[in-house]
């Protein structure tokens, strides 16, 4: 039960509308994985989804923290809380070395919070964790602009799948 899309972004700016869009459909226990290179649009997308999500604050790459953490505090369903934002660039190389550092923080506890909304920025790094029932969308620079950004949803399971059907 899997299925994928394609979408196209032609700014920054569209690239983080894209993100309000799914942050307005996402539900408690989402989460949402993301790959991409550097400068691939990944953090654009989060802030995105943020807004979507009616954060107000400025929401940043945790890159050197690993873990970020927002209230939601708009009307929302009654259980979702907050989002957490996870980058795991900085842990190590292998699978094994950055799930053993991902422990450190407490990842699969916070992978079992559904009462928050997970966005995983470098996501191919914790794999193995991740529940069944994810979104991982793939970013992609397209074009000579740097601006153009390729955006693959793959849905992977029902929860998903409801969300993907909705964009």
């Amino acid at each position: 039960m899997a299925e994928s899309k394609t979408f196209h972004t032609e700014s920054a700016d569209e690239t983080n509308r894209f993100g309000i869009k799914l942050g307005k459909r996402l539900m408690a226990g989402s989460v949402v994985a993301l790959s991409g290179g550097l400068g691939a649009g990944k953090t654009t997308f989060t802030q995105g989804i943020a807004v979507g999500l009616g954060i107000n604050e400025r929401v940043t790459s945790p890159t050197y923290t690993l873990v970020n953490e927002y209230d939601i505090t708009s009307p929302h369903e009654t259980e979702l809380d907050r989002l957490i934002h996870i980058d795991s660039y900085r842990l190590g190389e292998s699978y094994d070395d950055a799930l053993s550092e991902a422990e450190t923080f407490g990842m699969e506890e916070l992978l079992d919070d559904h009462n928050a909304i997970i966005v995983i920025e470098w996501a191919e790094r914790l794999r193995p964790v991740l529940p069944s029932d994810h979104l991982w969308i793939t970013l992609k620079t397209t074009g000579s602009d740097g601006a153009s950004r390729e955006l693959v949803f793959d849905a992977t399971g029902p929860h998903s799948l409801s969300i993907l059907h909705q964009l």
